[in-house]
């Protein structure tokens, strides 16, 4: 119902314009505390245009939609969600940063197979001034595929990548720092193959005469 009233401006007291395109708003939706009987004019033209229209979609109806996957490519839907992304960081909408960072990853993740939108979209990223949401995903694309990354077919591409963009290489292995340890097993030497392993901290003395002096020596097995 609210998201018709975008559709058709009725009852709009607001009007948002974005270099040649207009929405037909309403105050008590884009901006609650705007006092009655100012100008009625929101510019957005200092955002990115890519972005505008599914920011507007998303205050009406709590959700936004890209193309449809036989309309358009992962590659534009990749720079669809990062643009938003930084819009809504720009406009402070936490709700809207963590959809679009959601969308992003699930694009990401389940439906980009060619290694070079990867590639673009983490050039993309680390190029603006603050995205961390966005850098956590491709970084974590990165540790997950790493033995594609390392692979014959994207090694190269992968170390050009990491070589242009230090911050990303750092942020590969300040991830790994923070992985779990995988436990070390401790193989207990065994004392004869009758008596087989030892429990840890079942060591043994052996004492015997000294061939010099002929005291009698121990010697501690742990």
């Amino acid at each position: 119902m609210l998201h018709r009233s975008l559709l058709t401006g009725r009852y709009s007291d607001l009007s948002v314009r974005h270099e040649k395109q207009q929405w037909r708003a309403h105050k008590i939706v884009l901006a609650a505390q705007s006092p009655p009987g100012e100008p009625t004019t929101l510019r957005l033209d200092d955002y990115e245009a890519l972005a505008v229209p599914h920011v507007m979609e998303y205050l009406y109806s709590g959700n936004y939609l890209c193309a449809s996957a036989a309309a358009t490519t992962s590659d534009a839907t990749l720079t669809t969600h990062i643009s938003v992304f930084s819009v809504a960081s720009r406009l402070v909408m936490p709700a809207l940063v963590q959809l679009a960072e959601a969308k992003f990853r699930d694009t990401l993740n389940n439906h980009v197979a060619d290694i070079d939108l990867y590639f673009a979209a983490v050039r993309h990223i680390y190029a603006a001034a603050a995205m961390p949401g966005l850098r956590e995903a491709v970084v974590e694309a990165a540790v997950t595929e790493m033995a594609r990354l390392l692979g014959p077919e994207c090694r190269a591409g992968f170390l050009v990548l990491t070589a242009d963009l230090p911050d990303f290489q750092a942020d590969i292995y300040l991830f790994l720092t923070h992985l779990p340890m995988r436990p070390v097993e401790v193989v207990v030497p065994a004392l004869c193959p009758t008596c087989g392993p030892r429990a840890h901290g079942d060591g043994y003395e052996v004492t015997t005469a000294c061939k010099a002096c002929g005291l009698d020596c121990t010697l501690a097995f742990l």
